[in-house]
C-alpha cells in the first residue's frame, strides 16, 4: 500500500490515541508536506528529533491497528459493499431486460427495490 494512503488511513482511525505533539508532527509531515528539516527549524529542535517524533508515532498507529484491527475491518467491509454492488447492478440489468417485453408487473417493483438498495450501497461507499 501506498506509505500516504497507510498512514492517512491509521491517521484517521487512531490519531485521536496520539499525543499532541505527535499528531502535529505527522500533519506536518504528511498533510502539509514540510520536510523534517523544515519542521525541526520551526519546532526549534534537530532533524533526527522530528524523525522520531515520526518514527514512534507510525509504530503507535500500527500497533493500534495490530490490536484493534480497524483499518483491516473497514477495508473487508468497503470490499463487501463494492461486491454487493456488483451483483445489484447485474439484478438490475436483469431486471430491465425483463421488463423488455414480457413481465413488467413482477419486475417493475422488483426493479424499484434492486434501486433503493443500490442507493444504499452507494452511500455506504461514499462514508
Amino acid at each position: 500500500m501506498e506509505e500516504v494512503g497507510e498512514v492517512a488511513l491509521l491517521y484517521d482511525f487512531y490519531g485521536g490515541l496520539l499525543t499532541p505533539k505527535q499528531r502535529q508532527v505527522l500533519d506536518l509531515y504528511y498533510q502539509m508536506d514540510l520536510s523534517l528539516g523544515e519542521i525541526a527549524e520551526n519546532a526549534g529542535v534537530s532533524r533526527q528529533a522530528v524523525h522520531d517524533v515520526i518514527r514512534r508515532a507510525m509504530q503507535a498507529l500500527r500497533r493500534y491497528e495490530d490490536l484493534l484491527g480497524l483499518v483491516r475491518r473497514y477495508r473487508e467491509e468497503r470490499r463487501q459493499l463494492e461486491a454487493l454492488s456488483a451483483e445489484l447492478e447485474g439484478l438490475r440489468r436483469e431486471l430491465v431486460e425483463a421488463l423488455d417485453g414480457h413481465g413488467a408487473d413482477f419486475a417493475a417493483p422488483a426493479l424499484d427495490r434492486v434501486r433503493r438498495a443500490e442507493r444504499i450501497v452507494y452511500r455506504l461507499l461514499e462514508e
